[in-house]
């Protein structure tokens, strides 16, 4: 069928106006919040305050706002080869649904002293993150998935974006976080090698379902694994370092010539 370019129907001087602006104002508002919202969390005071709470809920506010208003929805940046349309998926929606709150509850109920592990919390916080990661670019790149036209041409969904992979992102979040986990929680030399072993082999198994549903492209699910993976890693390292008492300060910021310089301790 050839490649998408660049090149689509533009949609008029109508979408920035009215409605428009106001919903990407307040979207632009809602990312403002969620992305400078670590910045503020220092210490592990942090769990379990208001700033935790706000932080999540903004994630999560700005993650809905972004899949219903993309704010690249006419000019993709990205193009790819079509193929068929494919109406079965080896890994539905639901299957990441079960695997996050599996995660969850097995975290929520492994206590440290009278109380859940502040993990539950960590796990809560990456999962947000890497949601509004993957929402986020997904609506800043626009591009669209391989099955886009046979999609279209059956009067099914195509609003939804490519790059990068929801699946294989939140499939190696919840593959990253549950191993450093097991890792931080047990010295079982079988659990420490078998669980990671069999999260990562379903992480990869879903990446792989991804192209050959033709959902993605094989860039999209490799950028989404190292995204899911990187986010999920940094999130625990920050709460595991809060829950010690080890880091005074999670995140630093300092002005550098021509911008600002981030820095991040584990």
């Amino acid at each position: 069928m050839g490649r998408i370019g660049t090149n689509t129907k533009h949609r008029g001087p109508a979408n920035c106006s009215g409605h428009g602006v106001s919903v990407r104002a307040a979207l632009a508002l809602l990312l403002l919040v969620a992305t400078s919202g670590p910045v503020r969390a220092f210490g592990s005071e942090f769990v379990g305050s208001t700033g935790e709470y706000g932080l999540t809920a903004s994630l999560l506010v700005s993650t809905a706002l972004l899949e219903a208003f993309p704010i690249n929805d006419d000019r993709p940046l990205m193009g790819g080869e079509q193929r068929p349309y494919l109406a079965t998926e080896r890994v539905p929606d639901w299957m990441l649904v079960v695997a996050h709150c599996s995660a969850l509850g097995s975290i929520q109920f492994t206590h440290d002293g009278d109380g859940p592990a502040p993990h539950a919390r960590g796990y809560i916080m990456a999962a947000s993150m890497n949601a509004f990661g993957t929402s986020l670019t997904k609506a800043i790149i626009g591009r669209r998935r391989p099955n886009y036209e046979g999609a279209k041409a059956l009067g099914a969904s195509t609003r939804s974006k490519s790059f990068y992979s929801g699946h294989a992102s939140n499939s190696f979040m919840v593959a990253t976080y549950a191993s450093l986990y097991t890792w931080r929680r047990t010295k079982s030399v079988v659990w420490r090698t078998a669980l990671p072993a069999v999260l990562y082999s379903a992480a990869a198994y879903t990446a792989w379902s991804r192209v050959a549903d033709h959902r993605h492209y094989t860039s999209d699910v490799i950028v989404g694994a190292a995204a899911g993976s990187t986010v999920s890693a940094v999130v625990f390292h920050w709460y595991d370092g809060m829950q010690d008492g080890e880091r005074a300060s999670s995140v630093r910021m300092a002005p550098y010539p021509g911008g600002v310089s981030v820095a991040y301790r584990f």
